[in-house]
Protein backbone atom coordinates (compact mmCIF):
# COMPACT_ATOMS: atom_id res chain seq x y z
CA UNK A 1 0.00 0.00 0.00
CA UNK A 2 2.82 1.87 0.58
CA UNK A 3 3.40 2.39 -3.49
CA UNK A 4 0.31 3.90 -3.82
CA UNK A 5 1.35 7.61 -2.68
CA UNK A 6 4.52 7.50 -4.36
CA UNK A 7 3.28 5.99 -7.75
CA UNK A 8 0.65 9.14 -7.09
CA UNK A 9 3.08 12.15 -6.59
CA UNK A 10 5.09 10.61 -9.17
CA UNK A 11 2.42 11.01 -11.54
CA UNK A 12 1.35 14.36 -10.63
CA UNK A 13 5.05 15.67 -10.66
CA UNK A 14 4.92 14.37 -14.53
CA UNK A 15 0.97 15.99 -15.00
CA UNK A 16 2.55 19.28 -13.66
CA UNK A 17 5.82 19.09 -15.63
CA UNK A 18 4.37 18.47 -18.62
CA UNK A 19 3.11 22.07 -19.46
CA UNK A 20 6.52 23.23 -19.44
CA UNK A 21 7.76 21.29 -22.50
CA UNK A 22 6.06 23.79 -24.48
CA UNK A 23 7.74 26.47 -23.08
CA UNK A 24 10.35 28.99 -24.74
CA UNK A 25 10.95 30.24 -28.38
CA UNK A 26 11.48 28.05 -31.65
CA UNK A 27 14.23 30.77 -32.76
CA UNK A 28 16.99 30.79 -29.37
CA UNK A 29 15.82 34.17 -28.47
CA UNK A 30 14.26 34.96 -25.29
CA UNK A 31 11.47 37.44 -25.54
CA UNK A 32 10.11 39.86 -23.09
CA UNK A 33 7.24 42.36 -23.19
CA UNK A 34 7.25 45.93 -21.94
CA UNK A 35 4.00 47.86 -20.77
CA UNK A 36 4.08 51.45 -20.50
CA UNK A 37 1.09 53.59 -20.14
CA UNK A 38 2.05 56.48 -21.74
CA UNK A 39 1.63 57.15 -25.03
CA UNK A 40 4.22 59.89 -25.65
CA UNK A 41 6.77 57.65 -24.15
CA UNK A 42 6.71 54.52 -26.51
CA UNK A 43 9.35 55.87 -28.90
CA UNK A 44 12.07 56.35 -25.89
CA UNK A 45 11.42 53.25 -24.49
CA UNK A 46 11.60 51.61 -27.33
CA UNK A 47 15.00 53.51 -28.40
CA UNK A 48 16.32 52.17 -24.90
CA UNK A 49 15.58 48.77 -25.52
CA UNK A 50 16.86 48.88 -28.89
CA UNK A 51 19.75 49.90 -27.99
CA UNK A 52 19.76 47.27 -25.02
CA UNK A 53 19.54 44.90 -27.45
CA UNK A 54 21.79 45.67 -30.07
CA UNK A 55 24.84 46.33 -27.83
CA UNK A 56 24.64 44.48 -24.77
CA UNK A 57 22.41 41.19 -25.13
CA UNK A 58 21.22 40.78 -29.14
CA UNK A 59 20.03 37.39 -28.63
CA UNK A 60 16.99 39.69 -26.34
CA UNK A 61 13.85 40.83 -28.33
CA UNK A 62 11.76 43.08 -26.26
CA UNK A 63 8.26 44.31 -27.68
CA UNK A 64 7.29 47.93 -26.12
CA UNK A 65 3.42 47.71 -25.46
CA UNK A 66 1.61 50.85 -24.46
CA UNK A 67 -1.53 49.84 -22.36
CA UNK A 68 -4.43 52.09 -21.28
CA UNK A 69 -5.22 53.34 -17.51
CA UNK A 70 -8.54 51.85 -17.71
Amino acid sequence: MKKVPHISALLLAAVLILPLSGCGSSDGKTHLTFQIWDVAQRDGMQAMCDAYTANVNPDVVIEVQVTSWS
